[in-house]
């Protein structure tokens, strides 16, 4: 039968893809797949305490030599050297080099951007790095304890099952955050040393702002569970693994208004296809130069330089505020031991007053810490859910919406997306207003920011509380087009999924540089797999220098009326 599907390797947090056109059912494709993980345990793995020559290796070590030589060969491709971009700017057959390493369907990525839909319905990972094996992203066995005379079993109701198989899971095998129980239970511990008292309310900036009502629609496209498959893969991920380090940061910056809009219709490369994707875009302006934009999670890099736009800790600073990335099943069952973890992270490093973004991507947790001589204080939040849409897969935490002061309504419908906004902006204006407010009139600054390029304008919100106020109030998408004015809808859904409904927000007035023109119009979301008839499509550009990314993903399409 011509039932379609996927073998996925997973080695190093990248997938392998591999395409399978006939009767992937499990009984056929997936026990051709389960045959040749070996049973018994000396064959599987090397025992701890004998060396072994590479003749006498076991299956799971020579299945990661493979990978980790493949993986070589890979990086010297992610490296988008001049030759690359040429091949983006007048394609060739060696676009896609990638396909002379192994025959895999589309290039290796981190986050795993397949599923199982209406032309691929059964896709079977081989996690390599947790040794997991599991089957539409929906039941998961130990790679090592698959019972080869019962695992199918697990399948034959309506309904997935383990009352047969005992062996299955029907919850994905997350990893570890903490090295051992010893050490959640020392920070526990340390947490109820502490004098902690609930964080009932986050004061928000008030009024409308342009950058961050654009901001919660990019992250609802982003996120959007229907076309993102990251939802499906998001439980298999470290908290330092490159692809939730990635992700975080994306939703990070989005949530800080780090981020600029450019025109997917004016840069070379696939982004509508992730099967013939480059990894990269590229737009060559006029005088010749070639800005390059790596796609979000793909991995490719400019030379010497790494890949991605995050700091390479699962712990760092990010516009003052400390960030700690938690796996989300670690936020919800050892709450306590992660705030610690963070709080224990930034005492160590002199710090008396500070704040803390505990994320798990799924959801957050803001913490304020001040110490007086002995005395720790904590005050955290409840976990807040980022958004209150429905998800892929499993259900989003249980969190009620977290009440957030002046909270304009498009964002009450992302809870914890709101409270990063408000924590980022209150700390944004803190360190703005210490500095000089200029001169002249606002008037005369904010006609000269009119004219600014997208990423000008996102260096100008650093200058003054003045140029931030202006920038967050406008919004440049290119030479000629900028946001000025935004009129919210009269009636805003409150726990509606938005995928497909972005108009409810409101209207916005689209102006014209060069001839004046205002036009108004809603944005609608698109996503690169779906036809959408727009006039022009808007995906965010995150990170700083030589370290950007494109959130190609999902886009904003506008279409004038």
């Amino acid at each position: 039968m011509g039932t379609r599907g996927y073998k996925i390797v997973r080695y190093k947090g990248r997938y392998w893809v591999y395409y399978n056109h006939y009767d992937s059912y499990p009984e056929n494709f997936g026990v051709k797949i389960v045959s040749r993980i070996p049973v018994d345990p000396a064959e599987y793995k090397v025992l701890r305490g004998l060396s072994y020559s590479l003749k006498t290796m076991a299956w799971l070590e020579k299945q990661r030599a493979t990978y980790e030589s493949r993986t070589a060969q890979l990086e010297k491709l992610l490296c988008i050297t001049e030759e690359r971009v040429q091949t983006i700017l007048a394609p060739t057959k060696n676009a896609y080099p990638w396909e002379s390493i192994d025959n895999v369907e589309l290039l290796p990525s981190h986050c795993g951007e397949v599923s199982n839909d209406l032309f691929i319905e059964w896709i079977y990972i081989i996690d390599l790095d947790e040794e997991v094996f599991s089957i539409n992203n929906s039941i998961f066995f130990d790679l090592c304890n698959i019972p080869r005379e019962r695992w199918l079993e697990a399948f034959e109701g309506t309904e997935y099952s383990t009352t047969i198989c005992p062996e299955a899971s029907l919850s994905p095998i997350t990893p570890k955050y903490f090295t051992d129980d010893a050490e959640r239970d020392q920070y526990k511990e340390a947490y109820e040393g502490y004098n902690s008292s609930r964080l009932d309310r986050i004061t928000y900036v008030p009024g409308i702002d342009i950058r961050r009502i654009v901001a919660v629609m990019l992250l609802e496209c982003l996120l959007y569970p229907s076309s993102s498959q990251m939802w499906d893969f998001l439980p298999q991920w470290g908290s330092g693994d490159f692809a939730f380090r990635e992700l975080a940061f994306a939703i990070l910056s989005l949530a800080a208004g780090e981020y600029y809009l450019i025109n997917l219709g004016d840069l070379s490369g696939n982004y509508q296809n992730v099967e013939s994707s480059s990894g990269f875009l590229v737009n060559k302006s006029p005088d010749g130069k070639a800005d390059i934009f790596p796609i979000l999670g793909r991995g490719c890099h400019t030379p010497n330089n790494e890949p991605g736009s995050a700091p390479s800790e699962s712990m760092y600073y990010f516009q003052d505020i400390l960030i700690s990335l938690v796996p989300p099943a670690t936020l919800e069952k050892d709450t306590d031991a992660a705030i610690a973890k963070a709080v224990e992270f930034g005492l160590l490093g002199g710090k008396k007053d500070f704040e803390i973004v505990v994320f798990s991507i799924k959801s957050v947790i803001i913490v304020k810490v001040s110490v007086e001589g002995e005395m720790k204080s904590v005050k955290p939040t409840k976990v807040m859910p980022i958004t209150l849409g429905p998800k892929r897969g499993a259900a989003g935490p249980s969190s009620v919406a977290f009440p957030t002061d002046g909270t304009d309504l498009p964002q009450q419908t992302h809870p914890g997306f709101a409270a990063l906004q408000a924590i980022f902006g209150t700390e944004a204006d803190a360190k703005l207003s210490n500095f000089n407010q200029g001169i002249f009139p606002t008037e005369l600054y904010a006609e000269i920011l009119s004219y600014t390029d997208p990423p000008t304008q996102l260096t100008c919100t650093k200058v003054s509380s003045t140029f931030h106020s202006l920038c967050q109030g406008q919004l440049t998408l290119s030479n000629d087009l900028t946001i000025t004015k935004f009129e919210a809808a009269i009636h805003q859904p409150e726990s509606k999924h938005l995928g497909q409904t972005l108009d409810v927000f409101g209207r916005f007035t689209f102006q014209s540089m060069k001839t004046g023109i205002a036009s108004r119009s809603s944005f609608n979301p698109g996503f690169p797999s779906e036809p959408v008839k727009t006039s022009s499509r808007w995906s965010a550009v995150i990170g700083a220098g030589e370290r950007k990314s494109i959130l190609s993903q999902g886009f904003l399409g506008i279409t004038f009326t």
